[in-house]
């Protein structure tokens, strides 16, 4: 169908009729536009609001679609907050988030639109305490708005508004798990937050985010299970990514990491054989710390998390890896070993390699890890140069 203006008019829904999510995104692009086309748009987006209540996910998208004009400055004459079946509920317009941090956390920045004002949160998240620290402040629509374009532009990545819902109620779940409490932040917008975050169900900030991978993503790891094996065995490169190359995991192992400095301290001295077969056997059993509860789920959702944000970032490539090892992992029944585990488990261990073998990994500045006789990942300059080798 066209949209000229002449055309449009047959977008507009019927009185009682409930409008489509497509319909409001042309009322939005029409009530952009100067002319008759564009106050006939403005008319009908007014007459939505002030309408019958409507069902949640249609006002959601109307009350965005109301801020974003209000936004660029489209007043739309008599639209108040849409009702909704149930109430009205503080929605969240905007959202962005950054990587996760070496200790787990990332920040996530949201827009909510309270009806007559407009809130920003903004939070460092975290899969071990829940929230690390949180502020909230009401702007004008344009102040939130530019502020959040500027916070996209200095790094943080934006995504679908209700991701950013899910990030925090996650959050907020997992602080009532661990009994960590909530920043002053959060018990200050707790009385309009909390309505809005009742229906996520997130264990984790990061726990939603293998749901919102794309179909394409989706309809590649159900294809063969023979290939969901080998990408979630080629994550291990993803140890050197930015995504994931921060995380430090010293407290996960820190038992093992304990036993290799004792190792590295005591002055017996040991055959190569016997310090590589040691070596070996430490790596093997952190990474299956690492493989096992609790560390287990809660990496498998940090790892769905990077594949969301490696596709939108338009990395296919590395968000399989990343969606299969995330995959693995949150099948507490699957037998697969996950690369970027192995990896990491390597890097951790490198810092208590025996003085010669961190001399050989120093001649390059960005090893690449070996594997052993079994197949098992190992810090660079574990094993010993073979004959012929």
């Amino acid at each position: 169908m066209s949209e000229h203006a002449g055309a449009g008019s047959s977008d507009r829904p019927n009185a009682g009729e409930v409008p489509s999510e497509q319909t409001l995104l042309t009322l939005e692009r029409q009530a952009r536009t100067a002319g008759p086309a564009g106050e006939e748009a403005r008319r009908a987006l007014a007459a939505l609001a002030a309408g019958p209540a409507l069902p949640r996910p249609v006002m959601k998208e109307l009350r965005r679609v109301l801020y974003r004009l209000r936004s660029m400055g489209i007043e739309v004459e008599g639209a108040e907050a849409p009702r909704a079946e149930g109430g009205a509920r503080a929605l969240v317009v905007q959202a962005a988030a950054s990587r996760i941090g070496a200790d787990g956390s990332a920040v996530v920045l949201t827009v909510w639109d309270l009806g007559h004002t407009t809130h920003v949160f903004n939070a460092r998240v975290s899969d071990v305490r829940g929230f690390e620290e949180a502020e909230t402040r009401e702007l004008a629509r344009r102040r939130a708005t530019a502020e959040f374009e500027e916070a996209v532009r200095s790094g943080l990545t934006a995504f679908e508004p209700s991701w950013g819902a899910m990030m925090l109620a996650g959050a907020a779940a997992r602080a009532r798990t661990r009994t960590a409490g909530f920043p002053r932040a959060y018990v200050l917008a707790r009385e309009w937050l909390e309505p809005a975050l009742a229906g996520e169900t997130s264990p984790t900030p990061y726990g939603w985010a293998a749901g919102q991978w794309s179909r394409q993503l989706q309809s590649a790891l159900d294809e063969d299970r023979e290939r969901l094996e080998v990408w979630a065995r080629a994550s291990s490169s993803l140890a050197g990514d930015p995504e994931v190359e921060e995380w430090d995991l010293s407290e996960a192992l820190a038992p093992f990491l304990a036993e290799a400095r004792q190792h590295l301290e005591t002055r017996l001295s040991l055959l190569p054989a016997t310090r590589e077969a040691m070596v070996e056997r430490l790596a093997f059993r952190m990474s299956q710390a690492l493989h096992a509860p609790p560390h287990r789920s809660l990496l498998g959702a940090r790892l769905a998390y990077v594949a969301l944000r490696l596709e939108r970032h338009g990395r296919p490539q590395e968000a399989r890896l990343a969606a299969a090892a995330s995959r693995v992992l949150l099948d507490r029944h699957s037998p697969l070993r996950v690369g970027v585990l192995e990896a990491l488990s390597a890097r951790h261990l490198a810092a208590y390699l025996p003085p010669r073998q961190r001399d050989r990994e120093a001649a390059d500045p960005r090893p690449a890890a070996e594997r052993s006789p079994s197949g098992l990942l190992l810090p660079p300059g574990t094993l010993r140069p073979r004959e012929g080798g």
